[in-house]
């Protein structure tokens, strides 16, 4: 625990905590929670990692846990999670139009990009 404590605090060993949730606070997070809980982890994961990235930065020292281009990688793969789940149900959505709708009605769905 010490170590992951090294990358993400400071002397205080809650601050990523504090700022997070001051973040979470700032950025609505909190509220999309209730619509969108699965996108909304989603955008706090990848709030954590550039919270981790600004804290070594900042104090100029190097990773005790993982390589720094490992919380690259992190942050992109958690983008691409929210972005698969923000597009899941819009996927869902034109999959039914297609096998409930009458093609012509389909085309002009998708053309006035409703679907």
């Amino acid at each position: 625990m010490e170590k992951k404590r090294a990358d993400y605090a400071d002397e205080d060993v809650l601050a990523n905590f504090k700022r997070l949730g001051q973040t979470v606070k700032t950025l609505r997070i909190h509220e999309l929670w209730e619509k969108e809980p699965a996108l909304a982890y989603a955008l706090f994961m990848v709030l954590m990692k550039i919270d981790r990235m600004v804290n070594l930065l900042r104090q100029n020292k190097s990773p005790s846990n993982e390589a720094f281009q490992d919380t690259w990688d992190d942050c992109k793969n958690y983008l691409d999670l929210a972005e698969a789940v923000y597009l899941e149900p819009i996927a869902a959505r034109r999959a039914l139009a297609e096998l409930t709708l009458p093609a012509n009605l389909y085309k002009a769905a998708k053309a006035k990009k409703k679907l």
